[in-house]
């Protein structure tokens, strides 16, 4: 996580600034490891550069998230979400230049016929 994005970051439920504690960082100033303290105490760890602001994540979207890392074909993706879904919904490209931008995740989940579903984070 790049310090910078601490900027960005607040408290999920009372939107208070949060305060970085015991932090990790890398050779190259990224944020690794510590955690993300509200002024009411409430604690959310950063785990591997990510802050973690939901504590329980299910087994399943685990193993569907591996999933998708390991047999998702990214470049054919990218290639036709640019092509058409930003296209089609923002004209270009250059509706995100200058602007930062945020994945807020999502959780995949394998039906039992295989095939996987894209759930929103909530």
């Amino acid at each position: 996580m790049t310090p910078n994005l601490l900027n960005f970051l607040c408290e999920p439920i009372s939107k208070a600034p949060l305060r970085l504690i015991n932090e990790i960082t890398n050779s190259d100033g990224t944020i690794q490891s510590g955690a993300l303290v509200s002024p009411s105490g409430a604690c959310y760890p950063i785990i591997n550069g990510i802050p973690r602001f939901v504590s329980y994540v299910p087994t399943d979207s685990v193993v569907s998230f591996g999933d998708e890392w390991n047999f998702f074909n990214f470049t054919d993706f990218k290639i036709n979400w640019l092509k058409h879904t930003v296209a089609n919904t923002f004209g270009s490209t250059d509706a995100f230049k200058g602007k930062l931008i945020v994945d807020a995740g999502g959780v995949v989940v394998r039906r039992p016929n295989g095939s996987l579903n894209m759930v929103p984070a909530t």
